[in-house]
Formats: C-alpha cells, structure tokens, sequence
C-alpha cells in the first residue's frame, strides 16, 4: 500500500497497474473514490474502512 507523508497538508493517491490492481492511500478523514472491476462490481467509498 502506498504511503502519503505528512507535510503539513491533505492528500491522497489512486494507483493502477498494468494488471488492474489498485491502491489507495490518503492523509484526510476521507478521499471521494471509486472503481469497477472486470466483471462489473462497482464501488464508490469516502472514508476510510
């Protein structure tokens, strides 16, 4: 998983791979994010689980 540092602001990253893996890491109480895998399963998410 990658890792944001904190540097006195808020942020967060969406990575992909060439295989459609994906990783997510966010230093705010919440990021907006969303994706649909291969066979059609869609999930949206805000905070953090």
């Amino acid at each position: 998983m990658p890792v944001i540092p904190r540097q006195h602001g808020g942020g967060g990253v969406i990575v992909m791979d060439a295989k459609g893996n994906v990783a997510m890491a966010f230093n705010t109480p919440g990021m907006y994010r969303g994706w649909v895998t291969s066979d059609g399963k869609i999930t949206v998410k805000i905070y953090k689980d």
